[in-house]
């Protein structure tokens, strides 16, 4: 079973050229978590801590170039494309996987809004 594995902000995809059975994978999928446990849990904590509040646009930029930069370390190429003036930039990374039949799509929404807007 050839497998190559990916590694995004703590996640993990598995690119599988055989489908394994659901408890190959399962299993796989925990032992990799098992045994990257305290990277993962340091990148969430990191991702947490982002200055990355919708009002706060250099904030945004840090948050912005920091996620860029964790997927750039992890083989992805990466654009950071604006949707206009005061809104947070959109990190596209990308990763070519010779072989790879489908395309994989995660998004996550790094910006957040403030409880309130004095905040």
């Amino acid at each position: 079973m050839g497998r190559r594995h990916v590694a995004s902000l703590g996640l993990t995809l598995l690119l599988v050229a055989q489908a394994p059975s659901a408890a190959d994978l399962r299993t796989e999928v925990d032992r990799y978590r098992l045994a990257h446990e305290a990277d993962i849990v340091g990148t969430l904590d990191q991702l947490v801590r982002l200055p990355s509040v919708e009002a706060d646009p250099a904030g945004l930029a840090v948050a912005a170039t920091t996620i860029g930069g964790w997927l750039t370390s992890r083989g992805f190429s990466v654009t950071q494309l604006s949707a206009g003036a005061g809104t947070a930039p959109v990190v596209f990374g990308a990763l070519d996987t010779r072989g790879a039949r489908h395309t994989v799509v995660f998004y996550a929404h790094y910006d957040g809004q403030p409880v309130t807007r004095a905040q």
